[in-house]
């Protein structure tokens, strides 16, 4: 990841020094945006967290009671094992490995889901706020926005996170989907 930011500074540090002299009276504005600052601040963030958390408490309460499922016809076949029929055990047997086997599904069906979900609305929730970037950009008259990450240094006058969650959360409809 630090080869990426060296290589992405280098690039800047480039395209300063080729379109310096072409635009050599111009005036550089450059900004900063701390998109993970932002992603935990505006509403669109929160309402995202409580979404996947939502979503994932509900799937590990169906998981925990298919757990209980299994847990109790093991303990069932547990008790039962000495006194059962051989015929009647072994299809318990069968029943409990097909209950594993059902749950360890539901399981992997469910981490895709959340991680579909997460990505989703994630993606939308970057695109909306690349948007924002894209107009505070143009209405500043900024030269160049980078991602924090991106800078190993700046002043933390050019940081424009701010601005851009108050204007992502004013247009912010509450739909994520």
């Amino acid at each position: 990841m630090r080869f990426a930011n060296k290589v992405v500074l280098i690039i800047v540090a480039l395209a300063f020094f080729t379109i310096g002299p072409a635009h050599a009276g111009m005036n550089v504005k450059i900004g900063v945006v701390d998109f993970q600052k932002a992603l935990k601040l505006c509403k669109a963030g929160q309402e995202f967290q409580k979404k996947i958390e939502t979503k994932g408490r509900k799937m590990e309460a169906e998981l925990k009671k298919k757990s209980k499922e299994i847990d109790d016809l093991a303990e069932q076949i547990d008790r039962g094992a000495s006194v059962m029929d051989p015929d009647k055990l072994d299809e318990k047997k069968r029943e409990l490995e097909i209950k594993k086997y059902d749950y360890q599904n539901l399981s992997k069906k469910y981490q895709k889901k959340l991680r579909e979900m997460q990505s989703d609305m994630l993606s939308k929730i970057q695109d909306d706020m690349i948007g924002i970037v894209d107009k505070i950009g143009k209405e500043g008259g900024y030269t160049l926005i980078l991602d924090k990450n991106a800078a190993v240094y700046y002043p933390g006058g050019i940081d424009i996170t701010d601005e851009m969650i108050k204007k992502y959360d004013a247009s912010f409809d509450g739909n994520l989907e």
